[in-house]
């Protein structure tokens, strides 16, 4: 693929640009690149040039050698590394004390809150009730600081283009910040191996103008409407005779685990299960007849439903906009 397109597209990848931090990070990763390359030309072709023009030939004076063996080319390559490595290490440092500003981190209530999860990334927005699973809403234009957690093992969550990469760590909060300078769907996915269905621990952040994200936070705080129809209804008593409810949480029932992914506004998601399948009434069906056959490894069981209560049950969730 040509470089330009692969930057054009909507693929994730280390030069992304879309907002003052990942600029930032773009701009030392292309810099420390291009002088690498630059150097590897130089020592290669000074290695080239002094192989051919001073290598020993049959009839040489043995003396030769060591009348041209003085360090001189040693010294200067020495004194020249020494100082690119001091400038690239400034400019390293001055780039990462800019996006951490750990001082400020500490002294403000984070925008964000993300808990990694094997395999799915819990979102929660403080000062609101609005919980939401891999798919995280931001607006745009607004440098917002993120707590990052994890309930079991080590994740890391990296939206490129929007920000630097962080592990999430049991018992320990990490806090980094992100942006978006415009509107868009960003892709990422989680950086550090973390078990069966790493490759499916993916996330999305949606930026959208202030007004849309404020009015897509309210709606995402309001609690689940009751169940419409004797279908659904049923699907409702079946949540909970079933143990879905001591997993999961549904705002507005007595269902609130917490354990899984909040499934209140679940219908109202493109994506489920991190990213491995677009959401629909029909692999809203297949998943729930066969949670391992869709994701294996995924921590939930596979209950067994006959064909009547899994429609009753898809019906209630898919209800839940």
């Amino acid at each position: 693929m040509d470089l330009g397109l692969l930057y054009l597209a909507k693929i994730p990848h280390l030069f992304l640009g879309h907002s003052d931090d990942g600029r930032s990070i773009a701009m030392l990763l292309g810099i420390c690149g291009l002088i690498s390359l630059v150097i590897f030309g130089v020592v290669a072709g000074t290695v080239v040039r002094y192989t051919r023009n001073y290598a020993a030939k049959a009839g040489d004076d043995s003396t030769f050698r060591e009348a041209q063996d003085e360090g001189k080319i040693e010294s200067k390559f020495a004194i020249l590394f020494l100082v690119l490595v001091i400038a690239l290490g400034s400019y390293g440092l001055t780039v990462t004390w800019n996006i951490d500003s750990v001082t400020a981190e500490k002294q403000q209530q984070p925008d964000l809150i993300i808990v990694g999860h094997q395999w799915w990334w819990e979102i929660r927005y403080p000062g609101s009730d609005a919980v939401t699973a891999n798919i995280a809403h931001i607006p745009t234009g607004k440098r917002l600081l993120v707590a990052i957690e994890s309930a079991d093992v080590v994740h890391d969550w990296w939206v490129s283009g929007l920000g630097r990469k962080m592990d999430a760590v049991p018992g320990r909060t990490n806090y980094f910040w992100i942006q978006a300078d415009q509107p868009g769907v960003f892709e990422g996915a989680c950086n550090e191996f973390c078990g069966t269905q790493h490759a499916w621990m993916r996330m999305e952040v949606v930026a959208e103008p202030e007004e849309q994200f404020q009015a897509w936070l309210e709606s995402q705080a309001l609690v689940a409407q009751p169940a419409v129809g004797d279908n659904a209804k049923n699907g409702s008593l079946l949540f909970n005779e079933m143990s879905c409810a001591t997993c999961h949480s549904i705002r507005g029932t007595t269902s609130e685990a917490g354990i899984g992914p909040d499934l209140t506004h679940v219908a109202s998601r493109s994506k489920l299960l991190a990213g491995k399948i677009t959401y629909s009434k029909e692999n809203l069906k297949a998943w729930l007849s066969d949670p391992q056959a869709v994701k294996p490894g995924a921590h939930m069981p596979r209950f067994i439903f006959s064909e009547k209560e899994l429609d009753d049950l898809t019906d209630y969730l898919d209800g839940l906009k």
